[in-house]
This record gives C-alpha cells, structure tokens and sequence, in this order.
C-alpha cells in the first residue's frame, strides 16, 4: 500500500514565503527524502494563479523526484442547492478535472452540499454525470469526500455512486469523518470498496517502550574441509588466484551481523489508528494513504511519526 503526503496540513509553511522553508517546488523532494512517503495529495488552495504551463512543470518535478502527485482535492464543497449554483459547481469541477490531469493525477476529491431529499438527490446525480463525463474525457477519476450533510450517511453516498454508473466515481474516505460516527470501522467499511484514495488523518504522538525487532535465524556456516578452507573454495583457487589477504579473508570466520536498535512505539493518543486501518484492509484495500497530520509542533515531525506507526501497523498486518 503505497503511503503519500497529503499536503494540506502543511499549507501554512507552502504560503509563507520564509527562507528555508518547503516551496511546491521543492515539495515532491521534501516529501520523498524527508518524510520517507512515495505520492503526493494536492489541494486546489495551494495552486491559486498557476496555469496549465505551471502545472505541468509541477508534475515534471514530482516525476523526476519519485513522488507523483496522485490526487487534487477541491478545497471548497461544491453547492448544489440551485440550479444556478450548480451550473457554476459543474463548471468549476471541470476545470478542477483539467488541473487534474495537467498535474498527472489519476482523481479528484470533492464534498458535495445539497438536500437530502429525493428530489435533492436526483439533481446531485445528474450535476455528478455530467462531472464524470468530462474526468472520463481526461482520463480522470471523480471521489466523493464524506462530510456533514448529504454525504454524512455513508448509504446515502453508495446510492448517488450507484447511479451516477461508470468507472469514473468513486470515494474517498477519511479518518476524521469516520470518527464522527458511532462505528468508524463500519463507516470505513462500507465507503473504503469504492475508494482509490484515502486519508488518514494524524493528532498527537507519544513514544512507548521500544518494540524489539523482528529474530532473524543466523545462516548455517558453510561446511569447511579437512584442511579448513570453505567448501566452496577448491585448492586450485587457494594456490594460483587467492593473494594471502584474500585467503586469510576467506578462512577467517564470519562475523554476527550487529542487530539494530529497537525503535520506540509510537501510541497515537487521541485515537487508536490500528482499528481504522484494519477496517480499511478488512475490505481489500490497496490504494494509496495519504498522511495528514494536524496536530500542534512541528508538521514534519508529526508527519514522519505517522508514517512510522501506519508502516508498523500496515506490516503486522500483511
């Protein structure tokens, strides 16, 4: 399952211009040699002025830095609650799609605000086909984002997925809206088959005991003669090709590999992560993760802390 840096929570240090700091351009970099993930989440805040030009240099940086930007997230619901806003909301979707693919990403994320009525609903459905149409043209995926409101009820968001057909729509759930509801592991459950991006959504971190690292058995040693020289090494090589250093090399016994250090446990205190994620893997999941750290301190920190206790958790499980 491939881990990846949803940018936003670091939307603070990428608008400010201090020296030093993590620019978008230096982003994919940061976040493949700093934060140790492979994939980028982009948010459509982060990109205001650029244009195609822009973005397309984008993508070229985060290729050549092994981190692709996978998914653009509309940071803004779109408003389906009238016709005339609608209109605009399709119409700001579908350049959100060209951005999209400018950048080399396989989706987008959106939070949908409208009614819940039937009728509501309907409308939702048809603004969405109408989306999907014009992501299918780029080869674009459109995920729905759970939030208050129409998308609160994870039932209610498979129905419009249902109708709106194709290959195009799908989800893409998160931890902080799972964990408004009573069950969150039924939540993930039920959104997580249909989703192709996911966040996980980081606060607070403590170090525990360390954990021991794995036992790995020693390798038998190789038979050696009755002159003592290594099985593998005939008398033919010791006389005419092996220098003395390179025979005392061979003959001197090998040395124990030093075990590594036991890292720290990482407890992740406002929640327990290994129920969400176990959810998540429950249904078949293997789309890419997205890192959100929000938490106070430092961004960088939390974010590197996240990875190492999804990994941990990720790893036990395989």
């Amino acid at each position: 399952m491939l881990l990846t840096l949803n940018a936003s929570c670091l939307r603070d240090k990428l608008l400010s211009s201090t020296p030093g700091g993590v620019s978008l351009d230096s982003l994919p970099r940061f976040a493949r040699d700093v934060i140790g993930v492979h994939g980028l989440y982009l948010s459509t805040e982060l990109l205001k002025g650029a244009d195609r030009k822009r973005l397309e240099q984008m993508r070229e940086r985060a290729d050549k830095a092994g981190c692709a930007v996978l998914l653009l997230q509309e940071t803004a619901p779109a408003v389906l609650t009238t016709p005339a806003k609608a209109d605009a909301a399709v119409e700001r979707l579908t350049r959100v799609v060209e951005a999209a693919s400018a950048l080399g990403a396989a989706a987008i994320s959106v939070r949908l605000e409208a009614g819940a009525t039937p009728a509501a609903v309907e409308s939702a459905v048809a603004r969405l086909k109408e989306v999907a149409k014009a992501a299918d043209a780029r080869d674009v995926n459109v995920l729905i984002a759970p939030g208050p409101g129409l998308t609160d009820d994870p039932d209610r968001v498979t129905e419009i997925i249902k109708k709106v057909g194709g290959f195009r729509i799908g989800t893409c759930p998160d931890f902080e809206s799972a964990l408004t509801h009573k069950n969150p592991g039924a939540f993930l459950r039920r959104l997580t088959p249909y989703a192709t991006a996911l966040v996980a959504n980081t606060v607070q971190f403590e170090e525990g005991e360390p954990t021991p690292p794995p036992v790995r058995p020693k390798s038998k040693p190789e038979a050696a003669s009755a002159k003592g020289k290594p099985a593998d090494v005939d008398d033919e090589d010791l006389d005419e090709e092996m220098s003395p250093e390179d025979l005392l090399a061979a003959l001197a016994p090998e040395e124990d590999e030093e075990e590594p250090e036991p890292e720290p446990a990482l407890i992740h205190r406002p929640y327990d992560l290994a129920p969400l994620l176990e959810s998540v893997l429950a249904v078949g999941y293997e789309g890419s993760i997205g890192l959100d750290y929000r938490g106070s301190g430092d961004a960088t920190t939390g974010l590197i802390q996240s990875r190492r206790a999804i990994q941990r958790i990720l790893d036990a499980q395989a």
